[in-house]
């Protein structure tokens, strides 16, 4: 009885998961989404990340989380080895009796998803662009690039990059990695002043009609992670994530 309760229970919290992005939305490519493992433990509570590592993962663990939801895969393609972060990962969750799951591209595209999150932080009044499911475009007036790189930075409470400069009316953004040159083709064809996204390709910057802002994948995307905490029906907790960096100077 005990353990049917524990699957009602994952059940119904998974069901709530795919109403707000339905698994159909996602890419036929993105094939690590969804439930990557089926813990024993009563879902009681929630810790929602960006990343699934062993950070993320003791920390629900430590907090008595019975699920871990995250954005990004934990695995993209089948494997043959498993390396030590997978190891770490699984020899923490499996005998916790986490379960793991995955809301990816289909929490990208859905409304109310990363990208419409997103927009309304940034105050970007607008829609979804015609040709592409994951960028929104809208109106936010700024006198040029560098008082949107400051209004973005301040919103997103981030560093930002930014290239070019001209008078800012219409302005795009997309969470993760959307700082393409196929998708700034599109942008500029479709009258776009500037776009906003994350990781900036040296191939963007011949682009000298668009302001560009590069405000990283990561801050770009948690916002709408974050806004799971308030409507999931379990108590939840957002993780912050505690990365390794450094800076090495000449």
């Amino acid at each position: 009885m005990c353990s049917l309760l524990i699957y009602v229970l994952l059940k119904s919290l998974i069901d709530e998961l795919e109403e707000i992005a339905p698994p159909e939305l996602a890419e036929d490519w993105d094939r690590g989404a969804g439930l990557v493992l089926r813990g024993s433990k009563k879902v009681e509570k929630a810790c929602i990340t960006l990343d699934i590592t062993p950070f993320s993962v003791k920390e629900a663990v430590k907090r008595d989380a019975g699920i871990l939801i995250a954005h990004h895969p934990l695995l993209f393609n089948p494997i043959t080895t498993i390396d030590n972060h997978i190891r770490e990962i699984l020899e923490t969750a499996i005998p916790a009796g986490l379960s793991i799951y995955v809301m990816h591209t289909n929490y990208d595209k859905v409304d109310g998803g990363i990208n419409d999150t997103l927009a309304q932080i940034l105050q970007i009044k607008g829609k979804k662009l015609e040709g592409n499911p994951y960028i929104r475009v809208g109106l936010l007036e700024a006198s040029g690039a560098k008082e949107l790189a400051t209004h973005v930075s301040k919103k997103l409470n981030t560093h930002v990059t930014w290239v070019n400069d001209r008078a800012i009316q219409t302005v795009a953004c997309m969470g993760g990695s959307g700082l393409k040159e196929e998708n700034i083709r599109l942008l500029i064809d479709s009258g776009v002043d500037a776009f906003i996204s994350g990781e900036l390709r040296h191939e963007c910057l011949k682009f000298d009609n668009i302001v560009i802002i590069d405000a990283t994948h990561q801050a770009t995307e948690t916002p709408g992670m974050k806004k799971l905490v308030d409507i999931l029906p379990v108590e939840s907790f957002y993780l912050e994530h505690k990365y390794r960096t450094g800076f090495v100077f000449p």
